[in-house]
C-alpha cells in the first residue's frame, strides 16, 4: 500500500497544445507529474515497494488554501498519468477510485493507492 501527503499546489492536467506543426503537453502539466512521480518513486524505494502489476483502488484528496473552481476529473488524470510506470504499469489496473477537494492551510495531495484484495 502507497499512503502519502505531496506538499504541492495540485495542478489539472492539461489539455495537449498545438503549435509549430505537433502536439506538446503544457508545461506545468509535466513539472506537476514530475513531482508527484519523484515523490511516490522516492516513497516506494524507502518503503521497498514494487510496481503492482495487479488491480488497484487509487485515493486522491487534493487540498487548497483557498475555494477553486477546478474540474476534478482533470486533477485525478493528472495522478493517473504521473504514476503510470511507476506504482502500476498502466491507469487501466484502477478499478475504483475516489476524488476530493478541500480546503486546507497544507496545500498538497493525499495520495492511497491500495492493491485489491489486500488491506
Amino acid at each position: 500500500m502507497i499512503e502519502l501527503f505531496i506538499p504541492m499546489k495540485p495542478v489539472p492536467k492539461g489539455r495537449p497544445r498545438f503549435g509549430k506543426g505537433r502536439v506538446y503537453t503544457p508545461q506545468k502539466t509535466l513539472q506537476a507529474e514530475e513531482i508527484i512521480a519523484w515523490t511516490v518513486t522516492a516513497y516506494m524505494l524507502a518503503n521497498r515497494i514494487e510496481i503492482t502489476k495487479n488491480p488497484v483502488y487509487l485515493t486522491a484528496i487534493f487540498q487548497f488554501k483557498k475555494a477553486c473552481r477546478v474540474d476534478i476529473d482533470n486533477l485525478g488524470k493528472l495522478v493517473f498519468d504521473a504514476l503510470n510506470g511507476i506504482a502500476y504499469l498502466d491507469d487501466n489496473q484502477i478499478v475504483s477510485c475516489s476524488f476530493a477537494k478541500t480546503v486546507t492551510d497544507a496545500e498538497g495531495i493525499y495520495l492511497m493507492i491500495k492493491e485489491v484484495g489486500h488491506v
